[in-house]
């Protein structure tokens, strides 16, 4: 078993790693049947906040704001046991790669939850994650490991308190979006959306390319909105994509440091995804919505570093994971011997770090599903009968 160590975490300090902007090469959308759609824009939402009074200073009880708890009685809840590991974010690459006429070039493929993980484990404390990873054609597959997830659920008590919490996010998004633009929306769309029926079935998905260090990396995430409309080429300029939150309003010092901790994952999220803006719902104890704030994705680790208590650092999170990304490739690529199989990447409280070790011995498990294998066993026989084109026309042109 293979452990890449977290602490001590100095040694990622002062290090300057190379980063390139994120860029969006494909997008769909999984629609409430969970049924992939690629290219499809048809579950993008658009953002048009909220509009309520201000909230005046002497008001303990806001009761006049928007209650987030509307509707959670009515709320229609994703079936998350089913796994559907990778196969939404590699239909989408099949449909790119066919479009495009080349395989795309990554040194990791995975969701964006699985590298927020990874790179903000070095100052999460409550840190607690497995994944399985496999190797195919020399890149690496990450997934989440879904067992694990399961067997980590809290007791009812919690289950029904973060059930609520989670139920917030997902009410401040359907206060907070259109399904279309906005001039496009009826007044009755706009001003109804506090009896508009919740879910977390349906969403968007961008997929972007990006590389930390050496590493060239494919990234898939749901996106919530996105603020005007895209570019027609979103592969050339930044998507204006929005991520929303909800948080309790800071009511003393304690507050305020939960809060920072928080933004490591809010920034890592964003960052990974190129999405530039964070919208926070500043919330009461009891899930009235007060106020919102916007927050620039790229200004929040200087922002942390200028004025909070030092929680985190985001040099060290992108340090942290390139260097990691770099012992994974070492780990899991073919070499002495070593060739396929499925890992386990896993980090659990107390472990000294990430731990990487071998569950099976052969073959890429679940990760990958064969119609992918099938595809890019067509896109290679179409390369090799173009090189072997290109290579008869030089040879016949220097008269051979």
């Amino acid at each position: 078993m293979a452990s890449f160590p977290i602490q001590p975490i100095s040694r990622f300090h002062g290090v300057k790693t190379s980063i390139k902007r994120p860029f969006e090469i494909a997008h769909y959308s999984v629609d409430r049947n969970r049924q992939v759609h690629v290219y499809s824009d048809e579950q993008l939402r658009f953002y048009y906040p909220p509009f309520f009074p201000e909230l005046s200073k002497d008001v303990q009880t806001p009761h006049q704001r928007p209650d987030l708890s509307t509707g959670f009685d009515k709320f229609i809840k994703r079936d998350e046991s089913v796994d559907e590991h990778l196969d939404g974010l590699l239909d989408t690459l099949i449909e790119h790669e066919t479009r495009a006429g080349e395989i795309v070039q990554a040194d990791v493929v995975a969701f964006r939850g699985q590298i927020t993980k990874i790179m903000t484990s070095p100052f999460d404390r409550h840190a607690d994650f497995e994944m399985n990873a496999t190797c195919y054609q020399g890149a690496i597959y990450i997934e989440e490991n879904l067992e694990h997830r399961d067997n980590g659920k809290p007791h009812r008590t919690q289950k029904n308190d973060q059930a609520m919490f989670q139920y917030w996010g997902y009410k401040f998004e359907s206060l907070a979006t259109l399904p279309r633009p906005w001039s496009d929306c009826s007044r009755e769309e706009i001003e109804s959306r506090d009896d508009e029926a919740c879910d977390n079935i349906a969403e968007y998905c961008s997929v972007v390319r990006t590389s930390i260090g050496v590493s060239n990396l494919v990234i898939g995430g749901e996106v919530d909105c996105v603020l005007g409309g895209k570019p027609e080429d979103p592969s050339s300029q930044p998507v204006s994509y929005i991520e929303l939150k909800t948080s309790k309003r800071l009511e003393n010092d304690r507050d305020a440091l939960n809060f920072e901790q928080k933004m490591c994952r809010f920034w890592a999220q964003s960052f990974l995804l190129g999405v530039p803006t964070i919208v926070v719902g500043w919330r009461s104890r009891n899930g009235y919505l007060l106020e919102l704030e916007e927050i620039s994705t790229q200004k929040i680790p200087g922002k942390v570093k200028r004025e909070g208590r030092g929680t985190w650092d985001g040099n060290i999170c992108i340090n942290f994971t390139a260097a990691f990304l770099d012992c994974l490739k070492a780990t899991l690529q073919p070499h002495d011997g070593n060739d396929g199989g499925v890992w386990r990447v896993e980090f659990k409280k107390g472990m000294p770090g990430i731990g990487i070790r071998k569950v099976e011995a052969t073959g890429t498990g679940r990760i990958i599903k064969e119609e992918f294998k099938r595809h890019r066993e067509k896109m290679a026989e179409l390369k090799a009968q173009r090189d072997k084109f290109a290579a008869k026309e030089v040879l016949d042109r220097l008269g051979r």
